[in-house]
């Protein structure tokens, strides 16, 4: 098409230069026009096709005056202005559910911890954080003054008479308002805000719902994997780099692998493997050095080893020649519940008859450098399949795979009775009541 149009214009001996030059300023005028049309649409849908009010009028009331851009959503106009962490903290207000009950009110009931959460990480990383936008609405009229010249890029003139009502964000809010007596130096600072007009409890119900209901909550896997400021998670990924083949079954994204999933474990099964075994979580790993965590990963290294060298199928799991879905089918050493009660047991089984100072015995995280191997041999005892009878109402309830703490607890108290390690208290009840 483009060659025949080009074709033509040759023909009537016209270039594009010559197009260019006698159309584009019409062209572009029109554009612009359709644009103010549009927008002046929008604007009035907005508002109830209640024209604005002139910007003198406006400017005669005391308000608020906030860079903003404009746009147009569902066809009504609407803002997004950067409003100051001090103005935002005074202008919007938040509704008491002691005062109105829930199904008046355009907002959920206010959780002060998570506000004073957002806070501490404000605070925390305070050359670092992010907020993403708040959703608010205004109920008095606003006025739009454009820059010359662009009608989208201008000010935004809010009455300071104006209730603002935020439907998403309230926490965020809260948060900011804590976080500036604390850090005076945030009130230079600013929040995105989209503001919408005020259409009512109905359309702001709505507004919060549309939001919430949409959002999806993102896996804990997927949370680990790029929180860089978690240094256990920073840990955990460095120690995986030294495990290649168990890391390429590892599940990253999900809380749980898909059936057809060539991955066994989730990143959060892994983590948690790993704090059985060691001791070691988001919480100990605080204060201790680089030598003691390097010796925890040679502990989990050496103990992975154990695994591939002893239990029976462990090493063809994941090397790929049984596949992971037969594993998740036919055998119970590819599942969470095992690897957490692997966790359990190496805990357990590893430090048993070592001599410990009463300090050592309550340590949170193990002293790896005591660990006792061979206890891991026995686990060439261990029968894979999920049919065996050593996992019935352990690990296994009627045929199906069980991923309970109670499930978790009497698998690796079966491990121990097969390494010939005595159950602590908070096993041996359990594996009583089991082969009885």
């Amino acid at each position: 098409m483009a060659d025949d149009a080009g074709y033509h214009l040759q023909h009537l001996g016209i270039t594009l230069e010559d197009l260019k030059e006698w159309y584009e300023e019409e062209v572009r005028a029109e554009h612009l026009e359709q644009q103010i049309r549009s927008q002046e649409h929008a604007h009035l849908r907005a508002r109830g096709f209640e024209a604005q009010k002139a910007i003198d009028e406006i400017r005669n009331q005391p308000c608020f005056a906030v860079p903003a851009v404009r746009g147009i959503q569902a066809g009504q106009e609407y803002f997004l202005a950067q409003i100051p962490y001090p103005i935002l903290a005074r202008l919007f207000v938040f509704d008491e559910e002691e005062a109105v009950p829930a199904e008046l009110r355009a907002q959920r009931a206010l959780n002060k911890k998570r506000a004073e959460s957002i806070s501490e990480y404000m605070l925390d990383n305070r050359d670092t954080y992010v907020l993403p936008a708040l959703t608010a609405s205004v109920d008095k009229a606003m006025a739009f003054e454009a820059l010359e010249g662009i009608e989208q890029l201008g000010t935004l003139h809010i009455p300071m008479s104006a209730t603002m009502l935020i439907n998403d964000g309230q926490h965020r809010r809260l948060a900011i308002e804590m976080a500036l007596r604390n850090d005076e130096t945030l009130r230079h600072e600013t929040a995105p805000v989209q503001i919408h007009f005020d259409q009512g409890l109905q359309r702001s119900q709505q507004i919060f719902a549309d939001i919430n209901s949409k959002a999806v909550k993102p896996s804990s896997a997927i949370n680990a994997l790029y929180d860089h400021r978690n240094p256990y998670n920073t840990w955990l990924q460095d120690l995986l780099t030294q495990l290649p083949a168990i890391k390429r079954k590892i599940d990253f994204e999900n809380g749980s692998p898909g059936m057809r999933s060539s991955k066994l474990w989730s990143l959060v099964a892994f983590k948690k493997f790993v704090t059985l075994l060691t001791g070691l979580s988001e919480k100990t790993i605080t204060g201790l050095e680089d030598e003691e965590l390097m010796d925890c990963a040679d502990l989990v290294r050496e103990f992975l080893e154990g695994c591939e060298k002893y239990i029976p199928q462990w090493g063809d799991m994941l090397s790929g020649k049984i596949a992971a879905s037969d594993v998740r089918e036919n055998f119970v050493i590819g599942h969470a519940v095992f690897l957490e009660a692997l966790g359990m047991f190496g805990r357990e089984a590893l430090f048993y008859g070592t001599h410990l100072s009463p300090q050592e015995k309550n340590a949170k995280v193990v002293d790896p450098g005591k660990a006792k191997w061979h206890v891991m041999r026995p686990l060439e005892a261990v029968q894979p399949s999920k049919s065996d009878g050593m996992w019935e109402n352990r690990c296994v309830v009627l045929g199906k795979m069980q991923k309970t703490v109670d499930g978790t607890k009497a698998t690796a108290a079966q491990l121990l009775s097969i390494a010939n390690i005595p159950l602590p208290e908070s096993l041996a009840e359990l594996h009583q009541r089991i082969i009885k």
